[in-house]
């Protein structure tokens, strides 16, 4: 079974402008589900859950993230990212997924950073589990920033691959 999310165009990517963010894989208007058949994969938002949950089946699973954070304006000081996939909907444990990318610039930068942590991870669940993602990002001076999408090359985006059985 294969489970595919990808952001819609710019008008929709300016989304994300606290500190922490659930990415809302099930809301449409931000999200739009390109690939998904079979039944070990769905979307919790779908019966009215969170938007930021996926509700897995037993099995071996590859999950893919591409998170592209953009700043609205330039920066000094740090800009902190963080990427969590977690079982739990606390995210006091990043049980499946923890990736954190720090960049650091001088006081004169002009630069609006694009952040792209492209990673896949193996997921294998025994049972039937849910898993939520959620970003966390911080800047120095405060910059608001958004997850950045277009329809040509879909930067941000989601991809679960249902490889197996649980092994």
């Amino acid at each position: 079974d294969v489970f595919m999310v990808a952001m819609l165009p710019p008008g929709s990517a300016n989304i994300a402008s606290a500190s922490s963010y659930d990415v809302e894989i099930g809301d449409g208007s931000i999200f739009a589900v390109t690939a998904q058949r079979g039944s070990s994969i769905t979307l919790a938002s779908a019966s009215g859950g969170a938007t930021n949950k996926v509700d897995l089946t037993a099995g071996l699973y590859q999950i893919t993230f591409n998170g592209w954070v953009q700043l609205n304006a330039a920066i000094s000081g740090s800009l902190d990212y963080q990427l969590k996939i977690s079982e739990d909907p606390a995210f006091t444990a990043s049980n499946i997924s923890f990736d954190r990318n720090i960049q650091f610039f001088g006081t004169s930068a002009t630069v609006t950073p694009i952040i792209d942590p492209s990673h896949s991870v193996m997921f294998n669940t025994q049972n039937p589990t849910s898993i939520y993602i959620r970003i966390h990002c911080a800047s120095g001076n405060a910059q608001t920033w958004f997850l950045r999408g277009d329809a040509a090359s879909q930067l941000t985006n989601i991809s679960i691959l249902r490889v197996s059985d649980p092994v």
